[in-house]
This record gives C-alpha cells, sequence and structure tokens, in this order.
C-alpha cells in the first residue's frame, strides 16, 4: 500500500515537471524566433 502510494506521487511529479518542462522549452523556443511574441 505504502509503496503504490509513493509511486504514485512520484509518477505525478514526474508528470508535473514533464508539462513544466514543455512548456519552457516551447516559451525558449517562441523566445528564440525572429520576431517571437514572448516578450510583447
Amino acid at each position: 500500500m505504502t509503496t503504490n502510494v509513493i509511486g504514485g506521487v512520484i509518477g505525478a511529479a514526474k508528470s508535473l515537471f514533464k508539462s513544466q518542462l514543455d512548456r519552457i522549452k516551447r516559451f525558449v523556443n517562441e523566445a528564440a524566433r525572429p520576431g517571437g511574441e514572448a516578450f510583447a
């Protein structure tokens, strides 16, 4: 039971981290493009 809870928490943290990473990457890509709207 405890192992399942820990595994679930780790899984949730991983997916949350991954989605944050994707957002950061997308923002960097927007900022790196000439005429990007990131700073508007």
